[in-house]
């Protein structure tokens, strides 16, 4: 016994011409919603709003990888060492050259020289006025 053959609807001229403006149309307006898109994230706004949301996370990964290697109550670990050690080595490195230590020197006694007088300042609000008799 043979199998009767199914047959596929065969589309007709004018079908397929509806069926490739149809798909057109939609292409079309594809296009369209992707060059709003586009413009809206591409714009000025669009751009900085991107920027400033990388900078946040990228910050804030770097506060946090800076606060789990400070943070000692976990111990000195080898990892904690090795992420450490290309900070501590361009620090060297940085400070090794003689035209850099005058202007860190600098700059330590003038934080060092503000810091004292903001403590002094505020040690002489702290203390009551003295009353003679």
């Amino acid at each position: 016994m043979s199998k009767p053959e199914i047959s596929e609807p065969v589309e007709t001229l004018a079908q397929q011409k509806e069926r490739l403006i149809l798909q057109c149309r939609a292409y079309r307006s594809g296009m369209g919603q992707s060059r709003n898109l586009v413009r809206a994230h591409l714009g000025r706004e669009g751009l900085t709003r991107a920027a400033f949301g990388i900078l946040g996370s990228r910050a804030q990964s770097a506060l946090a990888n800076v606060t789990d290697l400070v943070n000692m109550s976990g111990g000195i670990s080898l990892a904690k060492i090795q992420r450490l050690a290309p900070f501590v080595l361009s620090g060297i490195s940085i400070l090794s050259k003689r035209s850099v230590i005058r202007p860190i020197l600098r700059g330590a006694a003038l934080v060092g020289a503000v810091g004292a007088g903001l403590y002094l300042f505020a040690r002489n609000r702290k203390t009551p006025p003295q009353i003679e008799e």
